[in-house]
């Protein structure tokens, strides 16, 4: 009898029977990993729930039938530091800033800046200390824990 399965975008270092007898041997179902996100469990025939995280296939019963599970995951969150990238601040210069959390792959909005430098304009923010890779909230999304660097230039 045929087994299938959804990995909904995840896959399997080892991969799982897609079939079965009554003469085989019960198996556990491998799970299944996905860049940005964890695994939290399977769904599907003869489970409730799922959050099934150690299935076990009984391959005994009276009438085999085909089954069908479906995998789940949750995005892992990550978070977001922000660097004033600046030396020489006054003390009533504003060169911190409160960390942010957000998921995986999803858009998001970038806290809005608190820094406050007198006599630079914040110019944005960047990847890279160096201020070369600006951030851009159109197409970047948050793949991993990060810094993002603050850009400044000098006001006239």
């Amino acid at each position: 009898h045929n087994i299938t399965y959804d990995l909904n975008g995840g896959t399997v270092a080892t991969s799982n029977p897609t079939s079965y007898t009554k003469q085989d041997a019960n198996f556990t179902l491998n799970n299944p990993s996905k860049t940005g996100y964890i695994f939290t469990g399977w769904s599907g025939s003869h489970l409730e729930g799922e959050d099934n995280t150690n299935v076990t296939i009984q391959t005994s019963w009276k009438e085999p039938e085909p089954l069908s599970y479906t995998a789940h995951y949750t995005p892992i969150q990550y978070t977001v530091e922000f660097n004033a990238n600046f030396t020489g601040a006054d003390s009533d210069d504003t060169t911190t800033m409160a960390a942010q959390t957000l998921t995986y792959d999803t858009e998001a909005e970038l806290s809005d800046n608190t820094l406050d430098i007198k006599g630079y304009t914040f110019t944005g923010w960047y990847k890279d200390y160096a201020c070369f890779e600006p951030w851009n909230t159109e197409v970047d999304t948050i793949q991993s824990e990060m810094t993002l660097y603050a850009g400044w230039e000098k006001s006239v």
